[in-house]
């Protein structure tokens, strides 16, 4: 089944409420998600990260909601197993809990992934997964 930018947006949802972390990992595993591209000082950005292309967009690995401050964000993770991960957020503006979409189901709010997802489609395991933790002191960038 091809994901759509509904089911995208579905997902964000219920993996920013339902998302809990997994069992604590040793600390060379804590990194950094730095998300830029905000709306500056509001609403909430809401983050998951899958850890395989089976769990992807069905069961996060970790789940954050925060509040936004500025137009970029560091967000620090010290609760991923290493190995590869996929981060998509979206930025509740209205703070409603949920992914606001137009009419044809395309999101109404801003939202980004990891790695280098598509223009105009839905990100996929294979355009958004990264390496975690990220080598050599940098972070895994989600651009909205």
């Amino acid at each position: 089944m091809r994901t759509t930018l509904t089911t995208v947006a579905l997902a964000f949802a219920a993996a920013a409420t339902f998302a809990h972390p997994p069992a604590p990992v040793a600390a060379s595993n804590c990194a950094e998600i730095e998300v830029t591209g905000l709306q500056a000082d509001t609403g909430t950005l809401n983050l998951a990260s899958y850890d395989s292309s089976d769990s992807y967009f069905k069961k996060p690995a970790w789940g954050e909601r925060v509040k936004v401050v500025g137009t970029t964000m560091r967000i620090p993770v010290c609760n991923l197993a290493a190995g590869e991960i996929a981060v998509v957020g979206y930025q509740d503006l209205n703070d409603n809990r949920k992914m606001d979409k137009n009419p044809l189901g395309i999101p109404a709010e801003p939202y980004g992934a990891s790695g280098t997802p598509p223009a105009f489609s839905a990100p996929t395991w294979d355009t958004t997964k990264v390496t975690w933790p990220p080598v050599a002191d940098t972070v895994v960038k989600v651009k909205f």
